[in-house]
């Protein structure tokens, strides 16, 4: 229940959802989506979700994979990073990001996208505090849908201030 709104309120904002039951599953969607994009450059942080999908990207999709260190982020076509929590009620990533480097792959690339375990997604933005009890990080992210900005004017106009395109990977169930 709680992925479905996850789902729901994730998509109300534009941003996009892949879901697989296995992290091969999800191999096979994360090269079939670069592969569809045509990206040449990915930039990723070592979380542990996706350090699970690149094992094995490499013999699907010709891409070359750049470390958090790479210097030239403007060359970079997607970031891409795991998240630390989900919540339902709006759609929104949790990412601890007291690394600087993590956050240049959420803001400066095109399109982010994120790893996200099905249980790791909450209810409410209370549970993420409660979660964090008596340990909360320096710096919390919280991503809800691509960057979005309006001038004075009210035009709305998508990536102008961070990535134009969120796509979340959800691995489903337990493994």
């Amino acid at each position: 229940m709680l992925k479905e709104k996850f789902i729901t309120e994730l998509t109300a904002v534009g941003g996009e959802v892949i879901c697989g039951k296995t992290y091969e599953q999800l191999i096979d969607s994360l090269a079939g989506v670069l592969a569809g994009l045509g990206v040449r450059k990915v930039m990723y942080y070592p979380h542990p979700q996706v350090k699970r999908l690149l094992e094995k990207i490499r013999e699907k999709v010709a891409v070359e994979l750049l470390t958090e260190d790479y210097r030239k982020p403007e060359e970079v076509e997607v970031g891409l990073t795991g998240a630390d929590l989900g919540v339902a009620e709006s759609g929104s990533l949790v990412l601890v990001a007291e690394d600087p480097k993590l956050r240049k792959m959420t803001t400066l690339p095109p399109v982010h996208i994120a790893v996200l375990e099905e249980s790791q997604i909450v209810e409410k933005y209370e549970d993420v505090f409660e979660h964090y009890a008596g340990k909360l990080p320096g710096y919390l992210n919280f991503i809800t849908g691509p960057s979005r900005t309006a001038d004075i004017e009210r035009v709305l106009t998508i990536g102008v201030h961070g990535p134009g395109r969120l796509i979340v990977f959800i691995k489903e169930g337990e493994e």
